[in-house]
């Protein structure tokens, strides 16, 4: 059993931020966005400054970017918002599903309003790129050796490099074991660019992305191997890594987002019992 201690970092607000009503996904669950302004609410400063809350409708919002469009989704179907300087809001606009998908879900939009997330059916999870109007499945990595059965999109840079997951079939001859890695896309457009993998340190097996923020735009990535908090660095179109961040002495630490070197998450410990 896990036990919460709390946040480690406490990140100060911005002028846009979005998120949900409710931790729990839940039929009445509303999307929220938070813009700064006077209002009259128990957020407000002394100055009476403080921040107007606005529900978008049922759904979930994800992200949001420097120009002020909102991902996330919406009655199951990825969705973007528009706000406007003074803060009107509109959409829901949806996006759409790959190949007749039943669901998806947007996760992260960058500055050139690029967006990212994933699109789930019979099959599982696939994921997207968003731009100009239409969604593409981004590449897989398939070989004679290894198939791709899912893949998931967390977050794009400023550069449009896609950071994710891959869970994998992989064989040598005899076996065949199923995988889970974090990736980045350097080229998400691309249909014959394939995603490197981002391998987990020695004596570690497997790796996946615990946080939605996962790739900065310097191309640092930040995920979980097993109990350690680890960082790949991209490089001249290759990977450098990974660094052990944290290395818990018990329980975990689950990264949420970084920046400027700085990790933000959530710790927990592990009772007995």
């Amino acid at each position: 059993m896990q036990r919460r201690l709390g946040a480690l970092l406490l990140i100060a607000p911005v002028l846009l931020a979005v998120g949900c009503s409710d931790q729990l996904v839940t039929p009445s669950q509303e999307a929220l966005f938070n813009h700064g302004g006077k209002n009259h609410d128990s957020s407000k400063g002394d100055d009476g400054s403080g921040y107007e809350i606005t529900t978008l409708g049922q759904g979930s919002a994800n992200a949001v970017n420097r120009g002020g469009t909102i991902v996330g989704s919406s009655s199951g179907i990825a969705a973007r918002w528009e706000v406007d300087a003074a803060g009107n809001i509109s959409g829901p606009h949806l996006l759409g599903t790959l190949g007749g998908d039943p669901r998806s879900n947007a996760t992260d939009i960058n500055d050139e309003a690029t967006i990212v997330g994933n699109s789930s059916g019979p099959n599982g999870s696939r994921a997207f790129v968003y731009s100009a109007g239409q969604m593409v499945a981004l590449p897989s990595l398939q070989g004679a050796d290894t198939i791709t059965l899912e893949s998931r999109a967390a977050s794009i840079n400023v550069s449009g490099v896609v950071a994710g997951e891959l869970r994998l079939a992989i064989s040598d001859g005899v076996r065949t074991d199923t995988v889970g890695y974090a990736a980045v896309w350097l080229d998400p457009m691309d249909p014959d660019s394939e995603p490197l993998l981002l391998l987990p340190p020695d004596g570690q097996t497997g790796s996946s992305l615990a946080i939605r923020k996962a790739i900065d735009d310097n191309g640092v990535v930040v995920g979980r191997s097993g109990q350690l908090t680890v960082r790949w660095t991209i490089q001249d179109g290759g990977i450098a890594g990974p660094e052990t961040l944290y290395d818990p002495v018990e329980g975990g630490f689950w990264p949420w987002g970084h920046a400027g070197g700085d990790v933000a998450g959530e710790s927990f410990a592990t009772q007995q019992g």
